[in-house]
This record gives structure tokens, sequence and C-alpha cells, in this order.
């Protein structure tokens, strides 16, 4: 495997708004060609029972930094509605 990954819901909509924020962990392995060359680009999109998300672009804040790195683990927070 080269990628494992989680999401964790971090928050529910509240009563009025239809907004969900989520906690994505994505750790690459060690694995000789495990990661990402440094002109890839990573979509995430969230799919569910009755709706999917948008598709998000996957990068750190500091867009300077490379993510899904051999051996990194790369957290991200996304809000979907």
């Amino acid at each position: 495997m080269l990628f494992q990954s989680s999401v964790v819901v971090l928050s529910y909509p509240a009563e009025n708004t239809l907004t969900h924020e989520y906690l994505i962990t994505i750790t690459t392995s060690t694995r000789f060609n495990a990661g990402l060359t440094s002109e890839a680009t990573v979509k995430l999109q969230v799919l569910g029972q009755w709706a999917n998300s948008k598709a998000f672009s996957l990068r750190h804040k500091d867009y300077k930094r490379k993510i899904l790195r051999a051996g990194r683990t790369d957290i991200f927070v996304i809000h979907s509605t």
C-alpha cells in the first residue's frame, strides 16, 4: 500500500447552515517510488449517502512545501457545504 488515509468529521452543520468540517490524514509509504512529483495535483472529493462534496485541491498552506512525499503524514482540514 502506498498511501494510508483516514477521514474524521470535525463538525456537523448548525441548524441554519450546511457546512461540514473534515480532518483528512494521509500517510505516504516509504517504499521506492512512493509519493508524488512536484508537478502533481491532488484532488479529493467526499462522497456521501445523499450528496457529494465539490472536488478540493490538496496543498500545504505554505505553497512551496510539497505534499504526499515518501514517509510523511499530511493533514488537511476541508470545509464542505
